[in-house]
């Protein structure tokens, strides 16, 4: 009992020193834990990336309408590599400078876009690396080269196609990937595929599409809400087959 009493003496006496409540059960991730030694390089590194974001060998890309993407920094990984410290250029203008950490994909599959949407506006979109969470497309509103506005979508599944056969061509996607809660694992968060018009104004969210095809996929009738959909072998079925059509162009 002493030798106990003594223990839990020194392991509140720990817990107090680093700042914890002991009655607030903490979560620690130890993957996430770094030394003294090694954060403080890391930083040191990260702000004299900041004070020379005017890099003398920028990693360049050239988009159309003039637009152009410079990197300061790039790391590649086995099946993908990202960029950051960007700066967006149109002819000589620097149009937006991220100095953040964040990290950007461009492999030229279906990024980036850039759509000219009247005389002097253009949409630029670039996917945002997301990981372990879904990459996302940052949408960069462009006038007289100027930024006006940015907004996030969705990556898409494909080059954009007639997808409903009215005539306009459809890009599609979804932000996040599900999860299953409730009894048993039984339900799933609701996670829609998104559906846009190409027009001459650029992306538009073609809501009707979109709340019929995530009506059909998920078996919801006319008046019933999204949310926490029961799970089912169909609607699996249902969503991949709406993917696999969305990949294929039809």
């Amino acid at each position: 009992m002493k030798y106990r009493n003594v223990f839990l003496f020194f392991a509140l006496l720990c817990l107090t020193a680093c700042g914890v409540n002991p009655n607030i059960k903490q979560r620690v991730d130890t993957s996430l834990a770094l030394s003294a030694d090694t954060i403080k390089p890391k930083t040191k590194v990260i702000q004299e990336k900041l004070n020379n974001i005017d890099c003398d060998k920028p990693t360049t890309f050239n988009l159309d309408y003039g637009f152009k993407l410079e990197f300061c920094d790039s790391d590649e990984f086995e099946v993908f590599k990202t960029f950051s410290y960007l700066k967006l250029i149109r002819e000589t203008q620097t149009i937006f400078r991220d100095t953040s950490l964040k990290e950007y994909e461009v492999t030229f599959k279906l990024n980036p876009i850039v759509l000219k949407t009247d005389t002097s506006s253009f949409e630029v979109l670039l996917e945002v690396n997301d990981r372990p969470c879904k990459n996302f497309l940052m949408r960069f509103f462009v006038t007289d080269n100027k930024l006006t506005k940015i907004d996030s979508l969705p990556t898409f599944e494909a080059n954009p196609s007639d997808l409903n056969h009215d005539g306009i061509q459809e890009y599609a996607g979804y932000r996040e990937y599900g999860e299953y809660f409730g009894k048993n694992w039984s339900v799933f968060t609701y996670q829609p595929i998104y559906y846009y018009s190409l027009t001459s104004k650029g992306l538009k969210l073609d809501t009707a599409m979109t709340d019929e095809r995530n009506r059909y996929i998920c078996k919801l009738k006319p008046k019933q809400r999204y949310h926490g959909i029961d799970v089912s072998q169909t609607i699996v079925d249902r969503f991949d087959k709406e993917i696999d059509r969305i990949k294929k162009n039809k």
